[in-house]
């Protein structure tokens, strides 16, 4: 789950692997986009949450499913970025702009359209090009992604030093990440949901493969990371409902990009999956469980088009 995952984009379809030699070590460097870049994104996100209340006798009292998928595709260029930060001011002519839910098919309104993205005061706006202010639901997608909680307005150098090897790593080597400074990092200006053992987190970095592209070099590597949910769920002011053993919270995601910096290309797939079971008693002194599960799963591509 970086934070920017546009940072990563597409990479060619046909593409022929240099030989490595056994423990030869590569350093993961990725491009830092400036004012005038332009990309190709192509995303899909999924998620599938599910609520489910059983009593002491097995019995399903409530079992809400809410299965939620979103589709963008658009071409980014940045009008206006200082260094270290986050841009101001972006464009993005939308191809595709649509949300999936169970049946229903919904098609956002700046498909097919240009939309403006800029930073006034401290807030992200969006408006279609001569056209009106996106709002409410229209914004649904964007506003979360651009409008932190925490006001934070950094380029992803933050998130580089938090999942990115500190030295050069080899083929499959791992590398250490501080559970603590993910969680920070994850949770940065937010409260959470899930009653975390952050003493029992761990996370780690790998080094798949490597190979050449174009005279660039690419690789292939995972960042995992897990914490167990523990501790008091509260239910209302006067009732807390017990975490069970086993419950947790862990994410994955697998990065194919350029690793020299030359190129923004490359592709992300990213997984995140809670499970947790808590217990709690009805007025009348049943004991009943809550079981929340939710898997929450997103692929991005991003075409580095500033070098064609």
């Amino acid at each position: 789950m970086l934070r920017k995952i546009g940072l990563f984009g597409i990479l060619g379809l046909l593409m022929a692997a240099a030989p490595v030699r056994l423990g030869d070590a590569f350093t993961i460097k990725l491009k830092k986009s400036g004012k005038g870049a332009v990309t190709q994104h192509k995303k899909e996100e999924t998620t599938n949450p599910r609520f489910k209340v059983v009593d002491s006798d097995g019995n399903v009292i409530k079992d809400e499913k809410k299965a939620q998928t979103s589709i963008e595709e658009y071409k980014e260029t940045i009008l206006a970025k200082e260094m270290g930060k986050r841009p101001t001011k972006l464009r993005r002519v939308y191809s595709k702009a649509i949300i999936k839910t169970d049946s229903k098919e919904k098609t956002l309104p700046y498909e097919g359209k240009t939309l403006l993205i800029e930073k006034k005061g401290d807030r992200y706006h969006f408006i279609l090009e001569g056209g009106a202010e996106l709002k409410g639901e229209d914004a649904n997608l964007l506003d979360p992604a651009f409008n932190k909680p925490d006001g934070d307005d950094s380029d992803n150098a933050e998130q580089e030093k938090v999942f990115l090897p500190k030295k050069p790593v080899a083929v499959n080597e791992t590398w250490k990440i501080d559970p603590a400074e993910v969680i920070k990092y994850l949770w940065k200006g937010k409260q959470h949901f899930f009653p975390l053992d952050k003493s029992k987190a761990t996370a780690q970095g790998k080094l798949l493969r490597v190979y050449k592209n174009d005279g660039r070099q690419y690789g292939v590597f995972d960042i995992d990371f897990s914490v167990p949910i523990k501790g008091d769920f509260p239910l209302d002011k006067n009732e807390k409902a017990p975490v069970q053993e086993g419950s947790k919270m862990a994410f994955r995601i697998q990065v194919d990009c350029c690793i020299d910096g030359i190129s923004g290309d490359g592709v992300l797939d990213s997984s995140v999956n809670i499970d947790c079971t808590m217990t709690f008693k009805t007025p009348d002194g049943q004991q009943c469980k809550v079981i929340v599960q939710a898997v929450e799963k997103s692929k991005e591509r991003t075409t580095d088009l500033s070098k064609k």
